[in-house]
């Protein structure tokens, strides 16, 4: 069955949850790209706790809290609320961000390389 809702499956089974979402192109009202860098400059401002719930103290999780998350993304619905969607893509950002960094290292450590000595190992 087609619908033009945005269409979310939560299975709940012996403590694991699953969390399907459709995302295309086709459900966003809105496309805006973001820049990965100012994200990432952003992850590293956000405290990351060790923590559990006050029903279940016995089990511990780890992350933000969603007021931090909130306040550094402007993402989601409520302050109250840390959506997985938003997480999962402040971090595919951050990734991207550390991709680029990654390269520019390797493209300095290359250009920086005195004339005569290639990438090879010489042990």
């Amino acid at each position: 069955m087609r619908t033009k809702r945005l269409i979310v499956a939560v299975c709940l089974s012996a403590g694991i949850a699953i969390m399907l979402v459709g995302r295309s192109r086709r459900y966003p009202r809105i496309l805006q790209t973001t820049a990965p860098h100012q994200v990432l400059q952003r992850v590293a401002n956000v405290p990351i706790y060790r923590w559990s719930y006050r029903w279940r103290p016995h089990v511990a999780h780890l992350g933000p809290l969603a007021q931090e998350f909130y306040a550094a993304f402007q993402v989601g619905e409520s302050p109250r609320t840390l959506n997985l969607l938003d997480v999962s893509g402040v971090l595919l950002a951050s990734v991207q961000a550390l991709a680029a960094q990654v390269q520019e290292l390797q493209t300095q450590i290359v250009t920086n390389r005195p004339p005569g000595q290639g990438t090879e190992n010489t042990e």
